[in-house]
């Protein structure tokens, strides 16, 4: 995707049909006086912290087949990128490189094969374990399992965060660097278990979590924060028939009725409520390296954004 800015505005050259690459997301651009369209882009040479990263100019262009132009008025930041510039992201990064993983704004062009129409509950009693619930996909998931009829239980490493995430939608929460997680969740559900387990922290904690586990769950691992090691839980998941499997945006984006089904899903759900993001803290795109370092220190809840001057 190509972040572009027209008339101080920015655009994306956004593949609307294929899966969404990290390298190149996180760019801006202007269209000067003289018509010599020119992007703002974020690359980094080396790979490590946020510190390696600059802004830098490149030739725009005009959106190609399965593409569109998006005035981009704010990007968010995400964990997937933190990874990537480290070079430990399951795409590998390959230098020099470029960032970006989502954008908001409003599409100014279409290019061939891309609808012109782009320009200008069900009750449950089940109880969904959703870990690292600070952060925005976390946040989305509570309000998810809420939307459903559902019972959320979040977690969260230290006590900092319980207040608010209770505030914001969690039934229960468990601070995990005071209180057995295993335990409590056998305590919440009245020793029945999670039914649905939503993680991105994997190595150990995946083992803590098939014992938190209700019989014939399913654990849905979407990221891998610890970086260490990831033992199968052999005999949990044989006991119990545990169904755990990976999850990646690109077999929802890459498949067009289920993403017409997940943007439909959503988009209602933002119309009546149900789904409200939560921004963090916003930056502007001039400051991304101080946004990734804000990320760095943990302490927000919710989405980090960066914001692109009109």
């Amino acid at each position: 995707m190509k972040l572009e800015q027209k008339e101080e505005k920015t655009t994306s050259q956004w593949n609307l049909p294929g899966a969404p690459k990290l390298p190149g997301l996180l760019q801006s651009a202007r269209i000067r006086r003289d018509e010599n369209q020119m992007a703002k882009i974020v690359r980094f040479y080396n790979v490590g912290g946020p510190e390696v990263l600059k802004i830098e100019d490149v030739p725009s262009r005009q959106p190609a087949k399965n593409e569109a132009r998006l005035r981009v008025q704010a990007i968010g930041l995400n964990r997937a990128e933190y990874m990537f510039m480290h070079g430990y992201y399951v795409e590998p990064t390959q230098l020099p490189a470029t960032l970006g993983y989502e954008a908001s704004g409003i599409v100014t062009a279409v290019g061939a094969n891309v609808d012109p129409g782009w320009l200008n509950k069900s009750v449950s009693t089940e109880f969904v374990l959703i870990t690292a619930a600070s952060s925005s996909a976390g946040l989305a998931a509570i309000q998810t399992v809420n939307a459903e009829g559902a019972i959320s239980i979040a977690t969260t490493r230290t006590r900092a965060k319980r207040d608010e995430l209770l505030v914001l939608g969690a039934d229960h929460v468990i601070v995990t660097d005071e209180e057995d997680l295993v335990a409590r969740v056998k305590d919440i559900t009245g020793g029945a278990g999670a039914r649905i387990i939503f993680d991105p922290i994997a190595g150990p904690l995946l083992e803590s979590l098939a014992e938190a586990a209700a019989p014939a769950a399913t654990i849905f691992q979407y990221g891998w924060l610890s970086v260490a090691q990831t033992p199968f839980p052999l005999i949990p998941a044989v006991q119990k028939g545990l169904s755990i499997r990976g999850y990646w945006l690109t077999e929802i984006v890459t498949h067009p009725e289920r993403f017409a089904r997940g943007k439909s899903y959503v988009y209602d759900r933002v119309k009546t409520g149900q789904l409200k993001p939560k921004i963090a803290k916003t930056f502007r795109f001039e400051d991304v390296v101080e946004a990734y370092q804000y990320m760095e220190s943990n302490e927000q809840i919710g989405k980090i954004v960066l914001t692109v001057g009109e």
